[in-house]
């Protein structure tokens, strides 16, 4: 995506995050996809603190409507962790990219595909932090 795309996603993003905001209440799933694809955005247009606050908020809903065993939950933490890298703070990230692979040992087959990028980005981190 060029700029000019991404200050058009985010615009549209934007926008559904109002109408979801002023429609639903802020635990339903369409609001969190919302959050998500936000932070994701943000992330793209390197406005880290802002994908990391939206994030965090995701987490705190998604772990009182679904619990930290839930996917949607490791996923959410999986991104949080890749906006802290990103904003500079691995210090951050590793715990939640340790928590995120302790998931995944538990529950996903070591050859799964999400188990090994979440074993990547554990890796990954920690490189980034020495």
């Amino acid at each position: 995506m060029n700029s000019g795309q991404l200050d058009e996603a985010f615009g549209a993003i934007f926008e559904a995050k109002l109408l979801v905001t002023k429609l639903l209440k802020n635990d339903d799933l369409l609001y969190l996809m919302v959050n998500d694809n936000m932070a994701s955005i943000y992330n793209r247009l390197k406005m880290h603190e802002q994908a990391i606050s939206t994030l965090e908020e995701t987490k705190e809903i998604l772990t009182r409507k679904f619990g930290k065993a839930s996917r949607k939950y490791i996923l959410c933490l999986s991104n949080l962790a890749y906006s802290y890298e990103k904003n500079g703070e691995s210090a951050k990230a590793i715990p939640i990219n340790q928590e995120v692979f302790e998931w995944a040992g538990k529950n996903l087959d070591k050859k799964d595909p999400a188990y090994i990028g979440y074993s990547n980005n554990l890796m990954a981190v920690y490189q980034s932090n020495n």
